[in-house]
């Protein structure tokens, strides 16, 4: 895969995921204000059911004073009942609104999740795709047998029908029951209706599948590629430690063959915790 498309794929989960960003803040507002007016509103409700002794500050709550007109313009106590009734019906309605706004939240905060893991892989494992994306072949083997398998079985039902049609057409060897003539009969126009054309559909859709396959697309290429790459990326690291152990014990080495004296020191004889040795100008210099 090119490099062009990688930056367009990229570019597009960045756009998608500032999107999708603003939907979450917008709908995070709407229900923060939803909120505070339900709480207003179940309040001012309770007090006109159940109306205190003391009286109450009108503008503390917003909705108090139109729910009370709207109930003090009863005719009777039946009606001033219904009216409530038809307050609290709203009051549900609302909290199923909010319901409904927050399962949205929760599914564009799910979206949002998903893009970022997506921006992940983006970044740190599409661009190793041209490296390793010949040695998955887990899908296309797996379409390959389930093809060669369907092949199989449509060459068996087309043998089948071939078969029953001879025997049919042969009176000399059909055997005289008409239930057995019948059942022939049943079964070749199944073949020939039904089960034929529904294998020759399942292997026509299986060839698109394959030929359509797209890795960048499949969940477990994803998954694979982001394992092989870490797999490939820990070999690396530990053939660099290798490489430089290695490299350490070379010098070391030289430094001993060089100069052979140091091999009679003890530990005990040495003045702390030796921490390297390096040589300088042909002398071995022990530091602490």
């Amino acid at each position: 895969m090119t490099t062009k498309i990688a930056n367009k794929l990229t570019n597009n989960i960045d756009f998608q995921i500032e999107q999708t960003q603003g939907l979450i803040n917008n709908i995070t507002e709407q229900i923060k204000s939803f909120e505070n007016e339900l709480i207003e509103y179940q309040d001012s409700l309770d007090l006109i059911i159940n109306p205190p002794k003391y009286a109450i500050q009108q503008d503390l709550l917003l909705p108090l004073k139109a729910l009370q007109n709207i109930v003090n313009e009863s005719n009777s106590e039946s009606e001033r009942v219904q009216k409530i009734e038809l307050l609290k019906q709203s009051l549900r309605a609302s909290n199923q609104s909010l319901a409904s706004k927050k399962s949205e939240l929760l599914n564009l905060e799910n979206d949002l999740t998903r893009l970022q893991e997506q921006k992940h892989f983006n970044d740190n494992y599409l661009i190793h795709i041209d490296k390793f994306s010949k040695e998955y072949t887990k899908t296309n083997d797996k379409l390959q047998r389930q093809i060669d398998s369907t092949r199989d079985q449509l060459k068996g039902y087309q043998s089948d029908l071939e078969f029953l049609k001879i025997w049919q057409s042969n009176k000399e060897y059909r055997l005289p029951h008409n239930l057995i003539s019948k059942a022939s009969d049943t079964f070749i126009a199944r073949l020939e209706n039904e089960i034929i054309p529904n294998c020759q559909r399942s292997l026509i859709q299986l060839v698109q599948q394959l030929n359509n396959y797209d890795k960048l697309n499949d969940p477990e290429f994803q998954k694979w590629l982001v394992q092989r790459v870490n797999i490939d990326k820990s070999l690396t690291k530990f053939l660099e430690i290798q490489n430089s152990y290695i490299e350490s014990l070379k010098i070391l080495k030289r430094v001993v063959n060089q100069n052979p004296d140091i091999c009679n020191f003890s530990v005990n004889q040495l003045p702390g915790k030796l921490v390297k040795v390096k040589l300088e100008n042909g002398t071995v210099i022990l530091e602490n």
